[in-house]
């Protein structure tokens, strides 16, 4: 799977009775690594930045992208208080069950900046950063690559 692509997931509720369905985004391709996500939203917070990219030194550390910087149709925050690690059989059945569908991939220069902003982040362990990192030193693989799933 090419790192940066997003997944619409299933939903949850919210405390006002109200349901909701929040991205996923895939940092990671899950070849050597399990894969390395973060979920994303569209609430602005006083705690959040809301300038383009890195947002680390906010209290809720987030990557941020503007209405129309990207195919989302409304301003994003991806958040680095939510890195979790999924199984490559866990992410595929949760695709093949339709908990997971995918919405889009992110494009490369804005990818790349948010691997950087990803691995700065105190949030994400030595393992996560090595993965990272090893992903930023081959992106131009998963921009080139028509077998990967995208």
């Amino acid at each position: 799977m090419r790192p940066g692509t997003i997944f619409l997931s299933s939903f949850h509720q919210l405390p006002n009775d109200q349901q909701e369905r929040e991205l996923l985004v895939v940092l990671n391709d899950g070849r050597q690594h399990p894969y390395i996500t973060v979920t994303t939203t569209s609430q602005p917070h006083e705690k959040r930045g809301n300038q383009y990219g890195c947002q680390l030194n906010d209290e809720l550390p987030s990557f941020f992208l503007p209405l129309h910087s990207t195919y989302l149709k409304e301003e994003t925050w991806i958040r680095f208080d939510t890195i979790a690690e999924l199984s490559p059989t866990k992410l595929k059945k949760l695709y093949e069950q339709g908990e997971l569908e995918k919405v889009c991939n992110l494009p490369k220069k804005i990818l790349e900046k948010l691997l950087v902003c990803a691995i700065s982040c105190r949030q994400i362990t030595e393992n996560q950063k090595n993965e990272l990192w090893r992903i930023l030193s081959k992106i131009e693989d998963y921009f080139q690559d028509n077998n990967l799933i995208d």
